[in-house]
Parts: structure tokens; sequence; C-alpha cells
């Protein structure tokens, strides 16, 4: 029951991220340059990211899709690691580069996260029933 809950608030945050991609691409590298830049904001993304792609790996072992959700969870904690490890030259170059995404990207990127949010809900209902 707790790891559904927890698959919940993942689909959730993949579904806020992703319609307000959607509607407001400018937001987003405004939120990138002013989020991360901070190191305590660094470390807690990259914590929150590791965490969440641990849950996805682990808690989805009875799911359908578990290949989907098991390789999104590994890359995840692969993205927090390298930001967590990455030297400092190597982490702006990264911002930049996200801040500096065409506002297509940044839809496109949310039209995905609004189709992922999707499919782990229904994923996690099919199974839970």
């Amino acid at each position: 029951m707790l790891t559904l809950g927890l698959l919940a608030l993942i689909a959730l945050i993949w579904l806020c991220a992703g319609v307000t991609m959607i509607a407001v691409p400018s937001w987003w590298p405004g939120w990138i340059s002013l989020k991360g830049r901070e190191p305590v904001w660094r470390f807690s993304l990259a914590q929150v990211g590791i965490l969440g792609g641990l849950i996805l790996m682990l808690g989805t072992s009875d799911y359908r899709g578990y290949w989907l959700w098991a390789s999104l969870g590994g890359l995840a904690v692969l993205k927090g690691l390298v930001i967590l490890g990455a030297r400092e030259g190597l982490y702006h170059w990264l911002i930049e580069r996200w801040e500096r995404l065409p506002s297509w990207a940044i839809r496109l990127t949310g039209v995905l996260y609004v189709g992922l949010a999707a499919l782990l809900t229904l994923d996690a209902l099919r199974s839970s029933s």
C-alpha cells in the first residue's frame, strides 16, 4: 500500500511538471537557473531523483510494464548520481544547456511526462486490483 502511494506521488509530480511544461514552457529555464545553481537545491533535487528512481525500480517489480519503469528508474538514479558527482564546470555546462532548450523541446518533454504519469497510474491501478 505504501508503494502504491509513493508511485502515485511520482505520477502526480510527473503530471504537474508535464502540464506546466506544456502550458508555460518559459517557466522551465527560469526555474533551472534559479534553483539549479544553489548547492542545497542541487543536493536535494538529486537525492529526490535518486529516491524516486529506486522506488520505480523496486516498487514496480510486479507491474506489467516493469521493463519501462525499471529503465526509467535506472536513468533517474544515474542522472542523480551524475548531478551529485559532477565537477562544477560540467555541472554548470549542463545547467546552461538545460536553460537554452527551445520551447518545442520543453513542450515535448511535458507531453512525455504526462504520458508517463498516465501509464504509471494505469499500470498501478491494474496491478492493485
